[in-house]
């Protein structure tokens, strides 16, 4: 369904989405991949809801999940200050992402009651005799919502990740016992929406990505990206499965995904399943706008057309109540946040993707220390923000380690550890994991690396034998570039021991005479080929 001109009397119903906001509750320097506007403010509460003000459309406001894990005001509150600027913003429905549960169960049921917004997810699967006689969901949450707007009945559908259960081990309390499969779920509900409450339009809150992590963390414009050349798209592939088996009433109008931190400009149509999709990022820096069009003539949906929009607070301003909420959250955190916890000597900086990343390295040093490891493989985009020199902050702490993950112990062989050294280095100048206890030296090759090879304890890696490995929740539950860990394990075991906590301890050890020394250096080494300078 392509967006067609609007007739003279037609009318447009617009959907404002955002995702994986992390708690990025106000406005910040945009930074270099913003290019010459770097210095400028992007982002937050208080545009979006300026923004929303000035919006002449009725509109509904949706997000896809992961609200406030990822900076100290959301994770020491515990989402609850998520909770009051989404109610301020008048959300009108939420999905639950993996990390909205990184407080148990009773943390997201606490969330869910503070929201004014309806907590949806059609795959939680509720524990036998809890919540509402013979209802299928925990009381505070649902599968699908009908949000009535301008005479039409808008029907929007929440699906969660189904790894929730598994990330880091949560107890999801009471109600909760885990989470089906995304497309099963898909396939069902939506089938079951379309005919029980004949709805104008279905939107489907799906937290598991439209194209899995091909481009994750990228701002991008999909018409411009060979998009066969990766497969296994989630969520493309359930809107195409929703479509076909719906026996004739009917699929998935709009997919608003999140969970990969990618952007789409200017959305996704998918031509095989007639739906739109769209994706808002991350830190809340830009909304979606999506505008449905009806005709007037026949009252059906005819169009939608997507755009990706940046929240410059200099074009849309900041609204003066969210601004009061930030600073008073702001001033909260940092009574707690701003106690000295450590001295580092020179810093340890970070990067995205880097080769060179002293706190990765270290952190993988301490942690497989903590845990009792041979090998420690930690993912590259948990260490994008680095540690200062000199005094550390608890919040120094909360900015660089923003997760709160937990730290796995997996059996696994030898070629479990090459196969995964080779999905996460697949360019010369970048990596996407680090290690301690182990080595990789490479030829830069033309089209990557090449003749890749390990040492562990400074032996050659040997591929029948059983390593342990110390890595984290996310990096083997979730991400995909961490598939082999369950491809291969033989065991997997939840430590209890947190990456953020074990990174507090080892800075707890230091002092002012004698502070961390942050000499860390990369774990990859390339060669020289002989005759040839480098």
């Amino acid at each position: 369904m392509l967006f067609a001109k609007a007739d003279l009397y037609a009318m447009d119903i617009t959907v404002y989405h955002t995702s994986d906001v992390h708690g990025s509750y106000g406005s910040h320097k945009a930074g270099k991949a913003f290019g010459e506007n770097a210095g400028k403010k992007i982002g937050g509460y208080p545009v979006l809801i300026s923004l929303l003000k000035q919006e002449k459309n009725p509109y509904l406001l949706l997000d896809s999940g992961d609200l406030f894990q990822g900076t100290p005001e959301g994770a020491v509150l515990k989402g609850q200050a998520s909770a009051d600027f989404m109610n301020l913003a008048g959300y009108d429905a939420v999905a639950a992402g993996n990390h909205d549960f990184d407080y148990g169960g009773v943390g997201f049921k606490q969330l869910c009651k503070k929201m004014k917004a309806a907590m949806l997810s059609a795959n939680m699967q509720k524990k036998e005799g809890r919540g509402k006689k013979g209802g299928n969901f925990p009381d505070y949450v649902k599968p699908y919502t009908i949000i009535k707007k301008a005479g039409k009945r808008i029907a929007v559908i929440g699906l969660s990740h189904k790894n929730s259960t598994e990330i880091g081990g949560r107890d999801l309390g009471d109600d909760i016992a885990g989470f089906e499969d995304e497309a099963f779920t898909v396939v069902n509900i939506v089938r079951e929406v379309r005919e029980k409450e004949k709805p104008d339009a279905v939107i489907l809150l799906n937290h598991s990505g439209t194209f899995g992590s091909a481009f994750q963390g990228m701002i991008i414009d999909a018409s411009k990206e060979k998009l066969n050349d990766f497969g296994g798209y989630a969520g493309v592939e359930m809107a195409s499965l929703a479509k076909e088996m719906s026996e004739g009433a009917g699929g998935i109008d709009l997919v608003l995904s999140g969970h990969e931190h990618t952007g789409l400009l200017h959305g996704y149509y998918d031509k095989g399943s007639g739906t739109w999709f769209s994706e808002s990022g991350t830190k809340l820096e830009y909304v979606s706008r999506a505008e449905l069009h009806f005709d007037d003539s026949t009252g059906k949906l005819s169009g939608i057309k997507v755009e990706l929009i940046p929240l410059w607070a200099d074009k849309y301003g900041e609204n003066a109540k969210a601004l009061k909420l930030v600073k008073k959250y702001e001033k909260l955190v940092q009574k707690q946040m701003g106690k000295t916890i450590g001295y580092i000597a020179n810093g340890l900086p970070a990067g995205i993707n880097t080769l060179e990343n002293p706190l990765a390295i270290w952190t993988c040093h301490i942690t497989q220390a903590e845990a009792a490891g041979e090998i420690s493989i930690q993912n590259s985009s948990s260490f994008s923000v680095g540690l200062p020199a000199g005094k550390v902050t608890m919040q120094d702490l909360y900015k660089s380690m923003r997760f709160d993950n937990t730290l796995y112990k997996i059996q696994m062989p030898g070629r479990g550890i090459m196969e995964l050294v080779k999905a996460n280095f697949t360019k010369n100048d970048s990596a996407q994991a680090y290690f301690s206890g182990m080595e990789v030296s490479y030829l830069a090759g033309k089209n990557g690396p090449e003749n890749i090879k390990i040492k562990v304890a400074g032996k050659p890696l040997d591929m029948k034998q059983i390593y342990t490995v110390i890595s984290n929740d996310y990096f083997v539950n979730v991400n995909k570039l961490g598939a082999a860990f369950k491809k291969y394990a033989v065991k997997i075991e939840n430590t209890g021991y947190g990456v953020r906590e074990t990174m507090q301890k080892k800075l707890e050890a230091t002092s002012a005479s004698s502070p961390l020394i942050g000499n860390w250096p990369s774990c990859y080494h390339e060669l020289a080929i002989k005759g040839v300078k480098k």
